[in-house]
């Protein structure tokens, strides 16, 4: 029998739910938009007494200070878009003054949370949108959510994937429907809706939460590997491994949830076009085989480019490979490393007890060592590893 219940009133109640109030501390973080704004590498604000200062931006982090500046429209489904600006923190909270920083909801713990999930949601007709990140961020309008003390990875990355779908959203538009009647502010209660979003009975299904856990991981990691730019001519290669994931992912939501097959079919009709359309429908989503399936959706390298992989590796070891043939080593390596990354066992424990917590890659589900610079690693890593 499925968790969810209809009152008398014929509004959906969640009791019987883990929330995602229950994991997440979802903080409204905005900059006052009458009084901030982007304007080319610098970020113009004017103070309480109508002066002026620009606090610069930079392409990369700087130091231990600066963060990250997001836009709504930078915020993506499980990755931010767009280059990259970092500002120094204490200089964008000096430059507010006293009232605009209370006003904002940004504190430094928040911003500099070692996980936190950054959303934007733009009213009730927009798609809820949400990254993971260990990366300080200072969203110019959004939400900072951060952990509750005690919470997994595999919570973590379930309330991402809920966040990023379209029953999430189907949720969403519910509960933001049953608050329209208050006199809250409609930002008071976008943030009600949020922490009232169910993501798994408490009674839920481990294995389905652990199966849940992974895929997210596996498109955030994709993603990652997307935003490489020294090989755009692969990102193809990872936005077809991408959909195929996305989709068994909703479907594994839905398992997680456990909801009964007329409450599905009528919270995806009211976001049936965030299905994709085509052969995407929100029949064939219900109708759609709950049985895990044996094999894995994520494949980067089928079995002829395997093959290809170890037959460059001994030309490359004897020194035989043509130029040719050494860029094509380069590219399949590549592949094959995210996709070993993505096929990462994640650990079912608390992100401030995994050993990986300090380390520049705390999504990470193991640890890497890099032994070749030709590597998609981070600068910083590199420089930290030698």
């Amino acid at each position: 029998m499925s968790a969810l219940r209809e009152s008398t009133s014929r509004k959906i109640e969640f009791a019987d739910f883990i929330q995602l109030g229950d994991i997440l501390e979802i903080r409204r973080a905005r900059l006052p938009s009458d009084r901030v704004r982007l304007f080319g590498d610098s970020l113009e604000i004017r103070g309480p007494n109508g002066s002026e200062r620009r606090v610069t931006l930079a392409p990369e982090r700087r130091g231990p200070n600066d963060c990250r500046i997001v836009t709504p429209s930078g915020i993506q489904p499980f990755h931010f878009s767009g280059a990259g600006r970092w500002a120094d923190f204490d200089e964008i909270r000096e430059a507010l003054g006293r009232e605009a920083r209370e006003a904002s909801g940004f504190s430094r713990d928040v911003v500099f949370a070692p996980l936190k999930i950054v959303i934007t949601d733009q009213g009730r007709n927009q798609p809820v949108r949400a990254v993971l990140t260990h990366d300080p961020v200072y969203p110019q309008r959004g939400r900072l959510a951060r952990l509750l003390p005690g919470q997994t990875l595999w919570m973590t990355y379930a309330a991402l994937g809920l966040l990023n779908s379209a029953i999430g959203q189907a949720l969403y538009q519910d509960l933001m429907d049953q608050h329209a009647d208050q006199t809250s502010s409609s930002d008071d209660r976008a943030i009600d809706a949020l922490t009232g979003l169910p993501l798994a009975p408490r009674r839920y299904d481990r294995v389905e939460l652990e199966r849940v856990s992974h895929l997210v991981f596996q498109v955030s990691t994709l993603y990652e590997a997307r935003s490489e730019p020294r090989r755009p001519h692969l990102r193809s290669w990872i936005e077809a491994a991408i959909k195929p994931v996305r989709e068994l992912l909703l479907v594994r939501l839905l398992c997680l949830l456990s909801l009964e097959k007329s409450e599905e079919r009528r919270l995806l009709r009211s976001v049936e076009a965030l299905l994709d359309g085509g052969d995407r429908t929100v029949e064939s989503v219900i109708a759609a085989p709950r049985e895990f399936p044996t094999h894995d959706p994520l494949w980067l390298l089928d079995k002829n480019y395997r093959t290809r992989y170890k037959f460059l590796t001994g030309r490359i070891l004897n020194g035989s490979a043509s130029s040719t043939e050494r860029n094509e080593y380069e590219d399949l390596k590549w592949l094959k490393y995210w996709e070993e990354t993505a096929l990462a066992p994640l650990p079912e424990i608390p992100p401030e007890e995994s050993p990986s917590h300090q380390s520049q890659y705390p999504l990470r589900g193991k640890l890497i060592t890099y032994v070749d610079p030709e590597e998609p690693v981070a600068l910083h890593d590199w420089e930290a590893l030698q």
